[in-house]
Formats: C-alpha cells, sequence, structure tokens
C-alpha cells in the first residue's frame, strides 16, 4: 500500500507540473497576443490616418475635402487588413448627399460605398419621395474586387438602406 501511495504521489505531483507549465504557455501566448493586436492596432490607426490624409486633400473624385468628413478605424485580426470607414455629409445644388466609404486602408482598395440624396423640399422629386430622398448607390466588395459586388436592396427608407449597408461594414469593421 505505501508504495502504491508513493506512485500515485509521483503521478500526481507530474500532472500539477505539467498543468502549471501548459497553463504557462498559453497564458504567455495570451499575452503575446494581445501585445501584438495592440501592435496591428496602433499601426492601422497611423495608417488610416495617412490614407485619409491622403485622400481628404487630393479628393480623388470624391469631394471630401470639408471639416464635416470622419473617418474610423479598424485592424481585423481575422483578415489580417486595416479598414477605415469614412463619414461624408455634403451639401449640394439639388439637397444634401451622405456617403459612407469602406477601404482596406494599406492596400487602398475601395470595399463598399452608400450614397443617399437628402432632396430639397418642395420639389417635385422630394415629393413623390418616401423620406424626401433617395438611395444612389449602396454596395459591398466582399473581397474588394469591384466585379464581386454584392449590392444593398433598392429600398426607399435611408434607415433601412444605411442599416443595411452598416450591417454589411460590420464584418470587416468588428473581429
Amino acid at each position: 500500500m505505501d508504495k502504491w501511495i508513493k506512485q500515485n504521489r509521483i503521478t500526481t505531483s507530474i500532472i500539477i507540473v505539467l498543468v502549471v507549465a501548459l497553463g504557462f504557455v498559453y497564458f504567455n501566448k495570451q499575452i503575446t497576443k494581445n501585445v501584438s493586436d495592440i501592435d496591428f492596432q496602433t499601426k492601422c490607426a497611423t495608417q488610416a490616418k495617412s490614407f485619409f490624409e491622403y485622400l481628404v486633400p487630393e479628393p480623388k473624385g470624391l469631394n471630401l475635402g470639408d471639416a464635416n468628413t470622419e473617418y474610423t478605424n479598424h485592424y481585423n485580426s481575422k483578415l489580417n487588413k486595416c479598414f477605415i470607414l469614412i463619414t461624408h455629409p455634403q451639401e449640394s445644388y439639388y439637397g444634401d448627399v451622405y456617403t459612407k466609404y469602406l477601404y482596406d486602408a494599406v492596400e487602398k482598395v475601395k470595399y463598399g460605398s452608400f450614397e443617399w440624396e437628402m432632396l430639397t423640399p418642395g420639389t417635385e422629386e422630394y415629393k413623390s419621395s418616401v423620406e424626401g430622398g433617395k438611395l444612389l448607390s449602396c454596395v459591398i466588395s466582399p473581397d474588394g474586387n469591384l466585379d464581386n459586388n454584392k449590392n444593398c436592396s433598392k429600398g426607399d427608407l435611408f434607415n433601412t438602406s444605411q442599416w443595411e449597408f452598416d450591417k454589411l461594414v460590420k464584418v470587416y469593421m468588428e473581429n
């Protein structure tokens, strides 16, 4: 019986040592992963700011050069990509246009856009519209390839169309 107790103590000790060693390895990897995620997020923020500054001074056809234009960025660890979502309300002759653009901030590839025109009150077009506006476009390119577009449904409601676009963008802007 003494021999059996001694053997079990040794086995128990070995198991405890293994559990502690595995725990140490696991938590060390988690700490390293968290540090590298923070590093990637920091690099993404820097890259997104640089891309935004590149895009805004030279609007590249987007006419983004005003103070109302904002952006948010996100490093997506699953896709290993840095995304930037640009929001831009803009006044135009016919009415205000509200736009959102989703880009890969490193590769400068557009992943999607949402454009809604708020029509000028009193015009015939305004009177015939549902919410005083119309959807101009709502497109997501799942892989950044413009030949692979997914269009939002052509709804007449701003909140529905924007919700649909935001739902499509969420895949990129969250992990």
